[in-house]
């Protein structure tokens, strides 16, 4: 009976751990309707300005950002699923919009940051290197999209930051690049590392079972 009790807290302990939900909504631009409305004629393009409706996510700097949708004019593809952002928008200015979303971060808990960012080294204008500069809370850091190839290329990053503050603000500026600067399948997940709680949890666990094992030994 011990040895079952033990093994199910060991189990839990590790499911517990391994649990990781993503604390970002709409991380690949899926969600709410797609509308054309570029005004200049272009194909599977939809333009939001700050407080102009992209789902979950806040705008800010004066500028647009441009949400693209597989089979666009300009012939890109997203990285997940079929929709993305061009944080050029229209402005085509450096730095580029600030996109922004508060998450349900715990203070001194290690996230798993992950995102991608696109280039296109068919049109010049859109090509490598383009750089994002990515916050979380009191962290940032500047993420480079150098890759060469043919045409649509998408750089994953894995970033493991350490919250600062509870709900802590994450945010994209693109702060290298010329007309195009795409980003796309953005994720925040509890780091897959044991917290303290369960580590000792596992502790306890396996001094159980080895006090048991002297007990049996002894007989």
């Amino acid at each position: 009976m011990l040895k079952k009790a033990v093994a199910i807290l060991l189990t839990s302990c590790v499911g517990a751990a391994g649990y990781a939900s993503n604390l970002v909504s709409n991380g690949s631009f899926e969600l709410g309707a797609f509308v054309n409305n570029n005004g200049y004629g272009d194909t599977g393009v939809q333009t939001f300005g700050d407080g102009n409706g992209l789902s979950d996510w806040t705008l800010a700097g004066g500028m647009n950002v441009a949400r693209l949708v597989n089979g666009n004019s300009y012939h890109l593809t997203a990285s997940d699923g079929t929709m993305f952002l061009d944080l050029t928008g229209y402005s085509n200015t450096m730095p580029t919009e600030t996109l922004s979303q508060q998450l349900a971060t715990v203070s001194g808990q290690t996230y798993d940051v992950s995102f991608d960012v696109g280039v296109d080294n068919a049109i010049g204008v859109f090509e490598r290197p383009v750089t994002m500069l990515m916050s979380l809370g009191t962290f940032s850091g500047n993420y480079t999209n150098n890759l060469g190839g043919p045409g649509n290329q998408w750089q994953h990053f894995d970033v493991q930051v350490t919250a600062s503050q509870a709900n802590a603000v994450l945010a994209f500026q693109g702060t290298v690049g010329v007309d195009y600067i795409g980003l796309d399948n953005i994720s925040v997940t509890p780091s897959s590392t044991p917290e303290p709680i369960t580590l000792s949890l596992m502790a306890v666990g396996l001094g159980f079972a080895a006090r048991r094992r002297l007990q049996e030994r002894a007989k």
